[in-house]
């Protein structure tokens, strides 16, 4: 295998991984719980706007999760993810220490994960391995 195949193996990988993530943070919120008592929820956090804010969630962690598994719009959905993220930092983990605390389970180390790893798809795309990749792009130059 060259250099090229295997980075994006590792990227295939990573992203499969992380799209079943969100896809089974956004099920939970979507059928589990269900986004009005999501977003009761989210109101006892005190997050803004929280049916709006539920919805908004849901939709980047299913919807989102699913392309990124697919690697279709996948810097898009990966842009989506990172708002709902930094907005669990700001509005849920904000004051909690960086390592889950075992007494109260506050930690932010999670959410900064996730949220990084969603930047790092913003700035490479999907990959070779992505429909993202058979895609013609807009103002690609031909030869």
């Amino acid at each position: 295998m060259t250099k090229d195949s295997t980075a994006s193996l590792g990227l295939l990988i990573f992203r499969l991984a992380l799209g079943f993530t969100f896809i089974m943070h956004g099920f939970q919120k979507a059928f589990l719980n269900g986004p009005a008592a999501q977003g009761a929820i989210f109101a006892k956090m005190g997050i803004p706007a929280p049916e709006l804010s539920a919805y908004f969630t849901i939709g980047a962690e299913l919807i989102g999760g699913i392309m990124l598994l697919l690697g279709i719009g996948t810097r898009i959905a990966a842009a989506a993810i990172t708002i709902a993220m930094a907005g669990a930092y700001i509005f849920v983990h904000v004051n909690a220490p960086f390592i889950i605390d075992p007494k109260t389970g506050a930690g932010f180390e999670y959410v900064f994960v996730l949220g990084m790893a969603a930047i790092m798809f913003i700035l490479v795309g999907g990959g070779k391995y992505s429909i993202d990749a058979l895609l013609p792009h807009r103002g690609a130059k031909k030869s």
